[in-house]
Order: C-alpha cells, then structure tokens, then sequence
C-alpha cells in the first residue's frame, strides 16, 4: 500500500525511478511484471504507439473512456444489460435515460447546479511542473472502474472487442488505455488506479 501512495504521489519520472529502485522493480521480471496486452503482445510497441498521432489526441481518448465508464456504469445500476437492445441506442439516448438530460444535451445547462454536478464526475489535474516542463496530468472519474478480475482484459488490454457491441459508447477502439503512453516523458510510464463501483461489484 505505500508503494502505491508513493506511486500515486509522485509528479515526475525521477520520482517514479527512485521509487521503484529502491523496491527493486526498475527492472523487467516476470515476478513483478507483465507485458502489456499478454504474452502474445511481446511485440507492443508498434502498437501502442500507432493509436493517435497527438498528445491532445491522446488525452481526449482517455476523458472518452471516462464518459463511457460513467454511461455503462449508470446503465448497470439501472439494471440495463449494455449490449442488450432495450438499452439505449446512442450516447444521446443514454445520457437521457440516465442523467436525465433532455435530448442528452447538456448545452442548456452551462452554468447551471446540475452542470456542476455532472462536472463532477470527470476531473482532470496538472500537477508539479514548473513552467516550461512537462506536468503530471491526473484524471479521475466516479465510472464502473475494474477489478483485479477484470484490468488486464480492460485497461490494460490490446486490440479487444470490450465496447464494440455497446451502442451507446465512444471509445470502441481499445485505445484510451494507452494512447497516452508514447508522450508520456521519456519513459512512458502511466499509473491507473481503480476499483470497481462496490454497488456493481458484486
């Protein structure tokens, strides 16, 4: 657990690199580490770094998969199976049904309590960086989230079908997990924190 604070905690890769070697984790070993995407994905790299050609790109991707995580966990505590066809068809449909939205658009509600209320869901925070440095960039919603059961099939899967049948989500690329790896520093180091939602965990 402190490692993860310390991990959690840290705004830069000289942190992370005095972190990890000091509990001897620098270093790829198959007892403290895995390759992303499984032991067929050895080859990664191309993959990885072909997912989107710019660092906004790459950071949209990831609010997208937080967007589509509030979406599917809404749907599941509404008791809606997400690839079913009684549940909603479109984005628009879904943020209806489960935020009540009219018309899913949420433009009327600038500057409105409930716009500050769904803004909640979804944070984004740049910390540590003086300027004309790289910041840390933290994002952090109230989605479905993962359990250790489900991760490596999810965030840190490659080329899967997770959301290709859920009519009402974005992300349907299997690209929000790492587009952001090749301009994270030079080290491309991410840290993902999850939990999934103790209402649906069961």
């Amino acid at each position: 657990l402190s490692l993860f604070y310390s991990l959690l905690k840290s705004d830069s890769e000289e942190e992370i690199d005095e972190i990890l070697s000091k509990e001897n984790l620098s270093k790829f070993d198959t007892n403290n580490w895995k390759i992303f995407g499984g032991d067929d994905f050895a080859n990664n790299k191309a993959l990885v770094h072909g997912q989107n050609s710019t660092p906004e790109g790459a950071l949209i991707e990831k609010l997208t998969n937080s967007v589509d995580a509030l979406l599917l966990k809404e749907a599941k505590l509404f008791g809606d199976d997400p690839i079913s066809p009684s549940a909603p068809q479109s984005v628009t449909e879904a943020v209806q049904k489960y935020f009540d939205v009219e018309d899913g658009d949420i433009g009327p509600l600038l500057r409105t309590t409930k716009m500050t209320e769904l803004a909640e869901n979804i944070q984004l925070f740049a910390t540590g960086a003086a300027r004309g440095m790289y910041p840390c960039v933290t994002i952090a919603d109230k989605g479905e989230g993962q359990s250790s059961d489900t991760i490596e099939s999810t965030f840190l899967s490659l080329a899967k079908t997770n959301k290709t049948n859920i009519p009402f989500v974005q992300g349907m690329f299997n690209q929000g997990g790492t587009a952001t790896l090749r301009f994270s520093g030079k080290k491309n180091i991410n840290l993902i924190a999850t939990r999934k939602n103790p209402q649906i965990s069961k």
